[in-house]
């Protein structure tokens, strides 16, 4: 899903949260775990193609295009935000709760308006298919671009 959308949606659920609580801090926590997650593709670049003439344009063009062979992304993973939620429960602490549903509202837009199947998001399930980028995404290739 498009980073446009990630902020807009982001913005919404963190206002809420802020509103809910009270607390401008939770809803700041909400927006930026909503949004950050994402850093992760910057990495996956890096894997990918090194630092070779990097820019986020091209980081931008590729993750779009889905043009890398293997695709780690550890944030986007459903055993984190498990793990997130039963410390939410077990703390009840009102920031991790907010950082854990900025993430999880991120990673459900993610499992349902992106070409990648929904168990890609689990991190073991990678795993043991080697990180190929061929066992789960959906390529598009007629707006395919070549990484320059």
């Amino acid at each position: 899903m498009k980073v446009s959308r990630h902020i807009i949606v982001s913005v919404s659920v963190g206002a809420v949260v802020s509103f809910w609580f009270n607390n401008l801090y939770a809803g700041i926590i909400c927006l930026l775990s909503g949004v950050l997650v994402d850093s992760d593709h910057i990495l996956e670049y890096i894997i990918e193609y090194r630092w070779r003439d990097f820019t986020f344009k091209k980081c931008y063009v590729a993750c779009e295009n889905n043009q890398f062979k293997k695709i780690h992304l550890v944030l986007h993973s459903i055993e984190i935000i498990l793990v997130l939620w039963v410390f939410v429960v077990y703390t009840r602490n009102i920031y991790l709760f907010a950082g854990t549903l900025g993430y999880s509202v991120h990673l459900l837009l993610d499992i349902v308006g992106n070409r990648a199947s929904p168990r890609s998001y689990f991190f073991i399930w990678r795993a043991v298919n080697k990180f190929s980028a061929d066992r789960f995404l959906k390529r598009r290739c007629d707006t395919d671009q070549e990484v320059v």
